[in-house]
């Protein structure tokens, strides 16, 4: 079944709620990181977001 582009914003929508969620619960935990130790963790939600995106453009 082909998604509307409201159930694709409102998946997309979910997806990001969650990273950011999950960005702010690691941030919490982990107090002394270093700059790569940061940029290592965003670029992988970045890329779960990523491939969020792609899922949901083929569901479309």
């Amino acid at each position: 079944m082909k998604l509307t582009l409201t159930q694709k914003e409102a998946k997309l929508r979910e997806v990001a709620e969650g990273l950011i969620q999950q960005a702010l619960e690691w941030d919490e935990e982990n107090k002394t990181l270093n700059l790569t130790q940061i940029e290592d963790e965003v670029l992988m939600l970045r890329q779960r977001f990523g491939q969020e995106v792609a899922a949901v453009m083929v569901a479309g």
